[in-house]
């Protein structure tokens, strides 16, 4: 992506300056973008925000706290950024090697230091980042679902920046990551594929299924928990603190044996009187550490009335699919007047 810039710029005098510390900044930041995630990715803020204690817990902050000053013993990041900077600070535009500009790429905000370099935080983390383009290719390979046919190479080529002015509180001088026009169609590929893995790959029932035992299976400090491996809370589940239950979402998990849901479907708003909506709408969103308890307790009550063994539950299973995730791609991100290779 840097060398795309890198080689257009020759002929936009006015662009900012795109050198060995810009590139590199761009590199480590776009390696770390996913470094603070918890257990299983983004299932995991899903176990936060249902249990309400930490539903302010997100893995952008934390990604930007470990690049920046490191989370307890996980503090490799900052002295290596630092080191780096200091190795390289006669080079121009060094000060975005440093751990708190690194971090702020890497979570899309605008570098402290040097904010018109606002677009290499946009090529990491915006509506058509590199992030997107990787997972949807490799989740598409992976899960052999047809979600990954975009021309990422298009989209690529197409990139180029310019001054931003539409950005809320960025000064004159700003400059935005933009594409060509002619990647418009590459570009709603993109966000069409992205639509399209929700409802077939990260929406899938087995997926949910496996989602839904990890999220009521967690039962540690939220400190403890985002700083597991997926291998580490496996381990936990299996180990002396783990429980009946715990000890079979490991195993169902390992050997791909997830829960099948029950061959009927309930259609909440025509099959469930107006108290059993109301119950629905609370388990959705618990408002409290106490009502998602409850859940968890009704939960039980369930399995134990249908005489269940002690490794086994009954999950509801109620998420909605969404269609659209409020993307919004409008004429401020394309832009005429590129050079075309």
């Amino acid at each position: 992506m840097h060398q795309v810039l890198f080689r257009k710029q020759k002929d936009y005098e006015e662009w900012p300056d795109l050198n060995q510390a810009t590139e590199l900044s761009l590199q480590l930041a776009a390696l770390f973008h996913d470094v603070g995630h918890g257990p299983w990715g983004h299932v995991f803020e899903i176990f936060c925000k249902r249990n309400c204690d930490f539903s302010e817990w997100k893995h952008e902050k934390q990604t930007a706290t470990l690049i920046s000053k490191g989370v307890g013993a996980y503090n490799h990041i900052p002295p290596f950024l630092s080191d780096l900077h200091r190795k390289l600070q006669k080079i121009p535009n060094a000060e975005l090697l440093l751990p708190k500009n690194v971090a702020a790429i890497a979570t899309g905000s605008p570098p402290p230091s040097d904010k018109k370099y606002l677009f290499l935080s946009q090529i990491v983390a915006s509506e058509f980042d590199v992030d997107r383009m990787d997972y949807l290719r490799r989740d598409a390979l992976h899960t052999a679902v047809g979600t990954g046919s975009v021309d990422v190479w298009e989209i690529l080529y197409s990139y180029t920046i310019a001054e931003d002015l539409i950005e809320k509180g960025m000064p004159s001088g700003t400059w935005g990551a933009k594409l060509s026009t002619n990647a418009k169609e590459a570009v709603e590929a993109l966000l069409t594929g992205r639509d399209l893995a929700y409802r077939k790959e990260y929406y899938h029932k087995t997926h949910r299924s496996a989602e839904a035992m990890y999220e009521i299976s967690d039962k540690y400090a939220i400190e403890e928990l985002s700083a597991m491996t997926d291998e580490d809370l496996l381990r936990a589940f299996e180990g002396d603190r783990g429980n009946p239950f715990t000890k079979d979402v490991a195993k169902r998990i390992r050997r791909r044996r997830i829960y099948e849901p029950l061959p009927f479907e309930v259609h909440v708003f025509n099959d469930l009187d107006t108290q059993a909506q109301e119950y629905i709408s609370e388990y959705s969103t618990p408002k409290s550490i106490e009502e998602y308890k409850n859940i968890l307790n009704s939960m039980d009550a369930l399995a134990a009335t249908l005489n269940f063994p002690n490794e086994w539950r009954v999950i509801f299973d109620i998420e909605e699919v969404p269609v659209s995730k409020g993307m919004h791609i409008d004429d401020r991100t394309f832009i005429m007047k590129i050079l075309m290779n």
